[in-house]
């Protein structure tokens, strides 16, 4: 037994003796295991999730690409936290074009690049939020 815990990750081994743990009958050590068990398992996905919505800017073109999607979405958001005009209103549109011109290459095809950036700027939940505005008349 000792053998095969040597070859197995030290994350694995410490998941099999937590998990053995729960099969006591002394309650203090039976929540103590599960509460690491939930706290080693929350922290993975707490990183796993950080590490999916990182952003990394290897070339210049996805900088200005990052920079520009950044600023078009900083332009509709103090526009939408303020009270907006007829102008404000073009600004938004305009600035959303731009955003969605990012998406696609000229040729029409996806550019996945730029699909990372504006997720990574959170431009998706930025356009759901202008789709739930009230109209003004």
């Amino acid at each position: 037994v000792f053998d095969r815990l040597l070859w197995q990750s030290p994350s694995r081994v410490f998941v099999d003796v937590l998990l053995d743990c729960t099969h006591y009958q002394y309650p203090p050590l039976v929540s103590a295991a599960f509460a690491m068990l939930i706290r080693n398992f929350s922290q993975r996905l707490f990183t796993l999730d950080a590490l999916q919505n990182t952003q990394i800017l290897c070339s210049p073109e996805s900088q200005k690409s990052f920079a520009t999607a950044l600023s078009h979405c900083r332009a509709i958001t103090s526009v939408i936290n303020l009270r907006m005009t007829f102008d404000e209103e073009a600004s938004i549109a305009r600035n959303l074009r731009l955003l969605a011109d990012m998406c696609c290459n000229r040729d029409g095809s996806r550019n996945a690049t730029n699909q990372q950036i504006l997720r990574s700027v959170d431009a998706h939940s930025l356009a759901h939020r202008l789709l739930r505005l009230p109209v003004s008349e």
